[in-house]
């Protein structure tokens, strides 16, 4: 009984206690209140976003001619650290993933070409699948 009681008592005292959070004086005039949309603040978030969004498509053009240029001289490993950075801008095409497959396959990383190649086939690039297969085969070769 006297545990009864005092869970009874520890619930009205919450029940007090949320009901004098929610209820506390009605002084509607002591909380300041803004609008639920501003529209000067919303124009300014979304010209942000608009501005970030370009200074990216920027950083992933600049990477993208960066990689193609690395590949042309054969610096492969410049090739997979342009392409990354491409990534990290948040865009990305099919072909950036056969280039650093290329890449890999380059240096001798077949393992890590063969994943660029599936993923450049899965995202749609139409010679992605002579590369996977060719990168299978070698594979298969160097495990006999």
């Amino acid at each position: 009984m006297k545990k009864k009681l005092t869970i009874i008592t520890l619930l009205v005292m919450a029940a007090f206690k949320c009901n004098a959070q929610i209820y506390g004086g009605d002084t509607a005039l002591e909380y300041p209140t803004m609008p639920l949309y501003d529209n000067e603040i919303m124009m300014m978030a979304i010209k942000a976003q608009a501005e970030t969004a370009a200074k990216l498509y920027e950083a992933y053009n600049y990477y993208c001619k960066m990689a193609d240029a690395a590949m042309y001289n054969n610096d492969w490993n410049s090739v997979i650290t342009n392409v990354n950075y491409a990534f990290d801008t948040g865009y990305y095409c099919a072909e950036l993933y056969l280039i650093r497959g290329i890449a890999y396959e380059s240096l001798g990383y077949l393992k890590y070409a063969r994943k660029d190649y599936r993923k450049a086939k899965k995202e749609g690039c139409s010679n992605a699948q002579s590369y996977l297969s060719k990168v299978n085969e070698r594979i298969k070769n160097s495990k006999k």
